[in-house]
């Protein structure tokens, strides 16, 4: 029985599921012509978005509201080198592939020759859309400069005949960031022409509703109890949805029985296989997310041990603005008013990566002492007395944390 779970490569439109809340503001933007970005973490889906979005305008027999022509750019098609001209090159040869005309390769050589050539498609009431993927490393490339992304702003927002859907990891105020420091010229965001779209995880439902949807048309191997252990393994992350998915079903094949050997051996599998995946997200942290997923991680044990948390819990509300922003891009969830990393093998990893070797981040307490000045007006004591419980908590539990997690697994999973 074929494994029906991928987590290699981009999912197959014909399998999309859920992402309807995203799909209809995808589709207002192409309706009124708008620019949009697209962010999430990375493996969060957004490329599987941008195909489904891809597919089913090309699944259109005709184009009735006369939408936007998606052009999909990737970096990779920027060959042999990405610059602004061969960024250029590669619209307009998409276009009059489109068009089905001789392609005009020297107005990609300036922005007067690139107005005029749009300004020529408004007039025929043509329109396209540029969707941009895998875009971080553009928006890296010092041959990107902000004049570049000035002149795309000027392009768009002036015409009709172009907009654009840029998919990154990075979100809108990050982009503009990293355009900024390439530039000390001031002036208006020259991305502040686009609204912004983020990508959650996937809630308990849908989920579910993949679960059900990719072993609907077989006898599925997943037991109710194999569904819970994915949605807490992953917390609706939709790479580790599949992933965790896909190692269990390879376990039920094999005539694993359902026991807590055979799930520790799963739940293990999992966490060493997605250790790229973790690293590669927790790099893209700022050191105060880093922090708060340390010390919510912390929390979760020691409620568990049974340890009195009532002053780690005050030194994580401290950090409520960060809180808030990991909750919105679906990496904490709220359990019982209290916040827990929603991937229960993303939380195993930062025990097993982060508080065993000691690297990468200082302890909280020396962490809360040095960074005083982000909490505005709470005061040093407030800071010691959090500090003082923080590092208490981490010194204790270090040992049995360093146990690679599995209170953290028995508490969840009950294992």
């Amino acid at each position: 029985m074929d494994n029906p779970f991928i987590f290699e490569r981009p999912v197959d439109p014909n399998k999309f599921i859920g992402r309807s809340r995203a799909i209809r503001r995808l589709w207002t933007t192409f309706a009124r012509n708008g620019s949009l970005i697209v962010s999430g973490q990375p493996r969060i889906g957004k490329t599987s978005l941008l195909n489904k979005l891809v597919f089913d305008w090309n699944a259109q027999s005709s184009n009735p509201n006369n939408l936007p022509t998606p052009i999909l750019i990737s970096a990779n098609f920027l060959q042999p080198e990405p610059s602004p001209k061969a960024f250029w090159t590669f619209v307009v040869r998409e276009i009059a592939r489109i068009l089905q005309t001789q392609a005009q390769d020297e107005v990609a050589e300036n922005i007067f020759l690139l107005e005029r050539y749009f300004d020529t498609l408004e007039k025929s009431n043509k329109k396209f859309i540029l969707m941009l993927d895998g875009i971080g490393g553009l928006i890296d490339n010092p041959k990107f400069n902000i004049e570049f992304w000035g002149s795309l702003r000027s392009l768009i927002t002036r015409r009709e005949s172009i907009s654009m859907i840029l998919f990154s990891r990075l979100n809108s105020p990050q982009i503009q960031e990293q355009i900024e420091s390439k530039s000390s010229r001031m002036g208006s965001p020259v991305m502040n022409f686009a609204s912004e779209l983020v990508i959650p995880t996937f809630s308990e439902t849908e989920t579910l509703e993949l679960l059900e949807t990719y072993t609907s048309a077989q006898n599925s191997l997943l037991t109710p109890k194999d569904k819970r252990m994915i949605w807490t393994l992953s917390g609706g992350y939709p790479f580790l949805v599949q992933l965790t998915a896909s190692t269990i079903w390879d376990f039920r094949l094999h005539g694993e029985s359902i026991s807590i050997d055979n799930y520790n051996d799963a739940k293990n599998s999992i966490v060493e296989f997605a250790a790229p995946h973790f690293w590669d997200v927790w790099r893209h942290l700022s050191q105060a997310s880093q922090v708060i997923g340390l010390m919510v991680v912390i929390r979760e044990v020691a409620t568990y041990r049974k340890f009195d948390t009532k002053y780690l819990d005050e030194a994580i509300q401290v950090f409520h603005g960060e809180v808030d922003s990991l909750k919105l891009i679906g990496l904490l969830h709220i359990e019982n008013q209290k916040p827990i990393l929603a991937s229960l093998a993303f939380g195993m990893w930062i025990l097993r990566t982060k508080v065993g070797s000691g690297l990468d981040i200082p302890e909280p307490e020396q962490w809360l002492r040095e960074n005083r000045q982000i909490f505005g007006n709470i005061t040093q004591k407030q800071i010691d007395t959090f500090s003082h419980s923080v590092g208490k908590a981490y010194s204790e539990l270090r040992e049995s944390i360093i146990d690679l997690g599995e209170g953290l697994a028995k508490a969840r999973l009950g294992l």
